[in-house]
C-alpha cells in the first residue's frame, strides 16, 4: 500500500511538472508558423499588414506595406535566415536573404541586402528597438486575449 501510494505521488508530481513546464514553454518561446504583427496594424487586412513569420528550418519572412501620400505604395516581403543571440533563445537576429516586391508596390524596387533585424522574444510579443523607440509585434494567437486592444 505505501510503495502504491508513493508511485501515485510520483506520477501525479510528474504530471504536474510536466504541465507546468509546458504552459511556460508556449508564453516564453518564439512561436513557429505564427504571424508576430506590428501593433499599429493588428485591425488591417492581411495583405496590408507588417509582420515577422518563422519557420523551423531557420527562415522566415518580414512582410512590409505601407501607404504614403508622398511615396506611394511600398510592399514587399523579406526572406531571412535567422539565428538565436543567446542560449535562452530572449532575441533573435535576422539576416537578409532575399526580397519579393508585392504587386501593389509603386515605389523603387531599391533593396538594401544588408537588411537586418534584432529581435527581443517573450513569446507573446516581440520588442524592436530603433532610432525613434520601440516597435512590439503582437503573436496572432495572443490578440484574442487582448480583444480590446487597439479599439
Amino acid at each position: 500500500m505505501k510503495k502504491l501510494l508513493s508511485l501515485l505521488l510520483a506520477v501525479t508530481a510528474a504530471i504536474g511538472c510536466l504541465l507546468a513546464f509546458s504552459a511556460c514553454g508556449s508564453d516564453t518561446e518564439l512561436q513557429m508558423n505564427t504571424r508576430y504583427i506590428q501593433e499599429k496594424d493588428t485591425r488591417d487586412s492581411l495583405e496590408q499588414q507588417r509582420y515577422f513569420l518563422f519557420m523551423s528550418d531557420g527562415v522566415g519572412i518580414y512582410h512590409y506595406y505601407d501607404e504614403s501620400t508622398y511615396s506611394g505604395i511600398t510592399d514587399y516581403t523579406v526572406t531571412f535566415k535567422y539565428s538565436f543571440a543567446d542560449s535562452d533563445k530572449s532575441a533573435v537576429i535576422c539576416f537578409f536573404d532575399s526580397v519579393k516586391f508585392g504587386e501593389k508596390h509603386t515605389g523603387s524596387k531599391d533593396f538594401s541586402t544588408d537588411w537586418n533585424r534584432l529581435l527581443t522574444v517573450s513569446g507573446n510579443v516581440l520588442a524592436s528597438a530603433g532610432s525613434y523607440g520601440y516597435t512590439f509585434y503582437i503573436s496572432e494567437n495572443y490578440l484574442p486575449q487582448i480583444p480590446n486592444y487597439g479599439k
